[in-house]
């Protein structure tokens, strides 16, 4: 139905999807092309629900985070409303609009700070480290709280929960790609389960 749309309207060439074109732009920059898995292999995981009211939108999704719930997983919803998922959720970290790159980074910052990523995946499988090192700098506690609004307690037990829980999984959302910032945020939120080795724990990764 939305290429007759948008065919009336004239626009006989958009592109497939105007919903996650920037997030998949992001992953590819984070990996050379969008990657995900199978939502049925992430009972086994700790789950975060980074903006997506997965309830609503995402309702397969939170069935197996249920599962995954049962075998011990503690979920976490990150996003700019406490909505359904928000409830949902063991923890709930709520967010000014548009922030969600500048946390992602933040909590990298955390993460190499404390010595918690995962030097050897990164060693055989990434290149550019040494520059990611110097740009999370920026994004000090004082300057990722202010910006995104939650507390540096916050900030700091989130980032060190993440980084020493394995194996993670992250469930990105399309709505905070929908800001002029969205490929980022996007990039910097897929960068996390590089920085601790998240991709080694084989939860069946694929295209």
């Amino acid at each position: 139905m939305d290429r007759h749309f948008f065919n009336k309207l004239g626009s006989a060439k958009l592109l497939r999807t105007i919903c996650s074109a920037t997030g998949s732009k992001g992953f590819e920059l984070a990996y050379g092309k969008a990657l995900g898995t199978n939502p049925r292999h992430t009972v086994d995981s700790k789950l975060v629900f980074w903006g997506v009211n997965a309830l609503v939108t995402n309702s397969h999704q939170a069935v197996f985070a249920q599962k995954a719930r049962q075998n011990g997983a503690k979920i976490i919803s990150i996003d700019v409303e406490k909505n359904e998922t928000a409830h949902f959720a063991d923890e709930f970290y709520h967010i000014n609009p548009a922030s969600d790159g500048v946390l992602a980074l933040g909590i990298a910052n955390i993460i190499i700070n404390e010595n918690l990523y995962d030097s050897e995946f990164i060693e055989d499988n990434a290149y550019g480290f040494e520059s990611f090192k110097e740009l999370v700098k920026k994004y000090t506690p004082h300057i990722v709280c202010k910006q995104t609004g939650i507390s540096e307690k916050q900030l700091n037990k989130f980032s060190i929960e993440y980084a020493n829980t394995h194996p993670s999984f992250i469930r990105i959302g399309n709505g905070l790609q929908h800001h002029l910032n969205g490929g980022f945020n996007t990039w910097a939120i897929g960068l996390l389960p590089a920085l601790v080795g998240a991709w080694k724990f084989k939860i069946r990764w694929g295209n």
